[in-house]
């Protein structure tokens, strides 16, 4: 994207896209972790084999899940959020 030529909404829209295409599956794997390998290795539930099996599909699972909310909420509320926050913040400086 050329900040000359592209308008700068779309320019800002790019770079929140971006920060959720590197953020969301690294937060995944974290939750992933915290969420399904954790417990079940303190608690037993399953053996470590069929853990491992199973980690990749929970992960993937809830990167899918993860990602659409993610991005259309990135979006749609939290961007405009702040951008607001933002011009009543240094409005008044």
């Amino acid at each position: 994207m050329d900040p000359k030529i592209d308008r700068p909404y779309m320019i800002e829209n790019m770079l929140v896209i971006s920060i959720v295409c590197i953020m969301c599956p690294i937060m995944s794997f974290i939750a992933t972790i915290l969420y399904y390998l954790i417990p079940s290795i303190m608690f037993n539930t399953v053996s470590l084999t069929t853990l491992l099996i199973e980690f990749i599909p929970k992960y993937l699972q809830t990167l899918v899940v993860n990602f659409p909310f993610a991005l259309i909420g990135q979006l749609c509320f939290i961007q405009p959020l702040v951008r607001r926050i933002f011009k009543v913040i240094y409005k008044s400086n």
